[in-house]
Order: structure tokens, then sequence, then C-alpha cells
């Protein structure tokens, strides 16, 4: 009796081991888990603000559509146009840090200001079906792309 005695508690301590080292693995593996996790977290965090900063600025943008819209319109200075005009006051009401969705969303307004009907042409051709909605507003673009352009030359 007293040899059976011994081998429970010899069998529990050994139980007690194995409970033991089960979790110092578990606690291993989560601390091994939130390292990476975190790792992961910053490189991500890193990469988002890359990818802003090789963003262009909302002036370089500007910059950029002025210079197509002056190209596709063939003349040498765009500065009396509205649309112009008009992106430029976006621009500089445009605060420096602004969040990637409203600088989105000004961009594709300048975009549009400053979009010839040569350029909505050729952005309506690149659809691949017919788009009703999408010819019609591209017929109300061109008209009050045409209508702007007369009252700019009126004015001068």
């Amino acid at each position: 009796m007293a040899g059976n005695w011994g081998e429970g508690k010899h069998e529990n301590s050994l139980s007690k081991q194995t409970k033991s080292k089960k979790s110092r693995y578990i606690l291993g593996f989560l601390i091994v888990f939130i390292v990476i996790a975190t790792i992961a977290t910053i490189v991500g965090i890193m990469k988002h603000k890359k990818t802003v900063e090789k963003e262009l600025s909302i002036e370089e943008f500007f910059s950029q559509e002025k210079l197509a819209f002056r190209e596709s319109l063939g003349v040498e200075n765009t500065n009396a146009f509205p649309q112009v005009q008009e992106a430029q006051k976006i621009v500089e009401s445009t605060e420096k840090k602004v969040s990637a969705d409203e600088l989105k969303n000004t961009k594709k307004e300048i975009e549009q200001l400053l979009s010839t009907p040569a350029m909505l042409v050729e952005t309506f051709n690149k659809n691949e079906k017919f788009d009703l909605q999408a010819y019609e507003d591209l017929q109300e673009d061109r008209t009050d792309f045409q209508q702007s352009l007369i009252c700019t030359y009126l004015k001068q």
C-alpha cells in the first residue's frame, strides 16, 4: 500500500510538469504571435505612408491636368478659362493634410473640370459597352464646355 501511495504522488507531479510545459508553450506561442502581428502592423503603416508620399500632391496633379487641358485645346495659355480658375480655387482651398479619400475626390473634381470634349470622347470610347447615361453625360459636359468657352471669349 505504501508503494502505491508514493506512485500516486509521482504521477501527480508528472501531470503538473506536463501542464506547466503546455502553459509555457502556449505563452511562448502567444508572445511570438504578438511580436509578428506588431511587426506586420508597423510594416503596413510604413508602406501606406510611402504610398501616400509617392502620390502626387494636389498642386502637382493640378499642374499636370492643366498642361493636358492646354495641349488638348491647342492653346498657349489657359489661365483665363473658367474651368482652370475654378480648379485653381479648389487647389487653394484644399488643406495640406487631407485624408486619402478627400484627396481622391478633389483630384477627380479637378480632372472633370479640366476635361476637354476630345478627352471626354476618348474616355467615352474606352467604355466597352454602350451606356446611355454616360452618353448623355458626355453631351451635357460638351455643351457646358462650349458655353464656358463662349463666355471666356466674350469677356476678352
